[in-house]
């Protein structure tokens, strides 16, 4: 109804979508089976909603920062006495 009654939303609208609707209960079965039978421990899904564009990045910006974080990434060590290299860079320049 909103992409009918809102003016900022009609360009959402297609007819086509009417008859669609008659299917919703066999996408979403389709939609749980997919979900649970592809998501592990090591590759989860993730359902984000996604009627308000301001919670769904956050939601999603929240995931990415957490799965970064549990990588422990670090930089690499340094070469032992990389300042000896500093004057023989100078000296190709």
């Amino acid at each position: 109804m909103e992409r009918i009654e809102m003016k900022e939303k009609q360009w959402k609208f297609n007819p086509g979508d009417l008859g669609e609707r008659k299917l919703w209960g066999n996408y979403m079965d389709a939609f749980d089976q997919a979900i649970k039978e592809t998501s592990t421990n090591y590759a989860p899904w993730y359902v984000i909603p996604a009627n308000r564009n301001w919670y769904r990045d956050f939601i999603v910006t929240s995931i990415i920062v957490d799965t970064l974080k549990k990588l422990k990434m670090r930089y690499p060590q340094p070469i032992e006495d990389i300042e000896k290299y500093k004057s023989l860079l100078l000296q190709a320049e």
